[in-house]
């Protein structure tokens, strides 16, 4: 629980800060999840409970999670999240199964790049 605490202190923080961008709260949640160095990837689930949603609330949660997949789509296209599959840098419209989602390395290759 004070993982939690700690990161709904960092969605806040993320929200108000007049020197960054206006972010909505999934997107807050993602950036504040990834932000831990060498922390574990993040799932969906995990970054729809972040940003507020209960999945015990079938609709609301719904709601939640497609509100965080847009966000993650948006934050991919920005260069400031990347998708996993089985390890593997993916994007994320192009993806299937269970993905996750970090900080993109220091010097990451484009989704779909073999080169």
């Amino acid at each position: 629980f004070d993982s939690d605490r700690r990161h709904r202190r960092a969605i806040a923080d993320l929200m108000t800060d007049p020197n960054d961008i206006p972010r909505t709260r999934a997107e807050a949640a993602i950036l504040a999840l990834i932000a831990e160095d060498g922390g574990p990837p993040v799932t969906l689930n995990r970054i729809a409970r972040a940003a507020g949603g209960d999945p015990r609330q079938a609709a609301a949660w719904s709601k939640t999670l497609t509100a965080s997949r847009q966000a993650l789509l948006k934050l991919e296209g920005e260069g400031l999240v990347v998708a996993r599959r089985k390890g593997q840098i993916v994007k994320i419209r192009q993806a299937k199964g269970l993905l996750r989602y970090t900080a993109p390395p220091r010097s990451a290759p484009a989704p779909g790049d073999d080169s």
